[in-house]
């Protein structure tokens, strides 16, 4: 076995110094604050049993793989029950067509390395998650960044750009929580002829009419030219699908790298990505979680750290200091409670923080025993 060579070491060497050493840590069973499980979905037995028996009845009823696709969708891994999966999913979300793909994270990557052909620019929001920047550096596209939520420095960068205009937002920010002004940047688009493309990865299940988004909330479907869903936090499984039109789709099963050259998802995956959006369909979930939640941040509010309310389930307390953010996610977790520090290079240096996540499965008294900790450690 050949080991790694110094400059590697001394990288891996470096961030130990830095205080920024990631390693993986096994959970123990705490007090659920950190996890984008926001409406519980992973852990609903209910759900879980008519997965199982979706599963079931799928195997009896065809002769396909179950627990493996065998390939990627332009080979053997397609299928019947996949194809009408995209279908349930576009329907859902008012869109003429959706693809699947194996994880949000190929999705970004997907789209973006696709459409960033040489005659395409993308304005992209500073704070946009590392996918889609790594989506958007596979590609041909020039790119520039606007200042975070600031719509005067995208409306200047559009005055700017020629040819094909694609600004690059996500409607909850995964560290911040924020959520972004789309109304005003699909009439920025309007103005300047502009597209839009947003990440709604952390607003599923969360806004919109029986969780279908902040882009439904707002009315706004008919004004994107595509949207990412991700299954991995509000319902509960794995993978993506990306919306928009059937050209849009016909061209990403033609130009995707991501989506070409990987195995599909097994449909063990897609019963599981089937039976999420039944139950998210069956009731209105963001009517119950959104009181609370505002409840909740309204009660963060009065610790003595710094702040900003969100109406999202992603909460965070900003801490400034690394080895104050590790202390305090450290005495959480002695009392019982997982909440994690983020660090840089997550977030920008002096904005480390701890991360909070507000779930539906969150009781009362978790809630209290969370806030009387802070409280004691401020």
């Amino acid at each position: 076995m050949h080991h790694l060579k110094k400059p590697f070491l001394e990288k891996l060497s470096q961030r130990q110094k830095e205080g920024n050493y990631r390693n993986l840590i096994q959970p123990e069973n705490l007090i659920d604050f950190y996890s984008n499980d926001y409406l519980g979905f992973s852990r609903d037995t209910e759900l879980q049993n008519t997965i199982s028996l979706e599963i079931a009845q799928q195997a009896g009823l065809s002769n396909l793989q179950i627990h493996g696709a065998t390939g990627s969708r332009l080979i053997s891994g397609n299928s019947a029950y996949a194809q009408d999966l995209e279908f349930k999913i576009a329907q859902f979300h008012e869109a003429e067509a959706a693809l699947l793909f194996n994880s949000g994270y190929s999705a970004n990557l997907g789209l973006l390395s696709a459409i960033g052909i040489k005659e395409v620019t993308f304005l992209y929001d500073e704070l946009c998650h590392a996918s889609l920047l790594d989506g958007m550096r596979l590609g041909y596209a020039k790119r520039y960044k606007y200042k975070h939520q600031d719509l005067c420095d995208l409306e200047r960068l559009l005055k700017l750009q020629t040819g094909t205009v694609f600004i690059i937002t996500e409607s909850v920010f995964s560290m911040d929580g924020d959520t972004s002004p789309l109304i005003e940047i699909v009439n920025l688009c309007k103005k300047y002829e502009a597209q839009i493309i947003v990440d709604e990865a952390h607003s599923l299940g969360i806004f919109g009419n029986h969780g279908k988004g902040l882009v439904d909330e707002l009315n706004l479907t008919s004004e994107i030219f595509a949207c990412i869903f991700t299954y991995g936090k509000a319902l509960g499984s794995h993978g993506a699908a990306i919306t928009g039109s059937n050209d849009l789709i016909n061209y990403l099963i033609n130009f995707s790298r991501p989506f070409i050259y990987t195995t599909a998802l097994s449909i063990a995956q897609l019963a599981s990505i089937k039976c999420g959006y039944e139950k998210l369909m069956s009731y209105d979930y963001p009517k119950i979680l959104k009181p609370r939640n505002t409840i909740f941040a309204e009660r963060l509010t009065h610790l003595a750290f710094t702040y900003t309310p969100s109406k999202s389930c992603i909460h965070s307390l900003i801490i400034g200091n690394k080895i104050i953010a590790k202390k305090i996610a450290q005495k959480l977790t002695q009392s019982g409670i997982h909440a994690k520090a983020i660090l840089a290079p997550t977030v920008a240096t002096n904005t480390e923080r701890i991360r909070l996540c507000y779930h539906l499965f969150n009781t009362a008294q978790e809630t209290e025993e969370l806030l009387l900790t802070l409280q004691q450690i401020s």
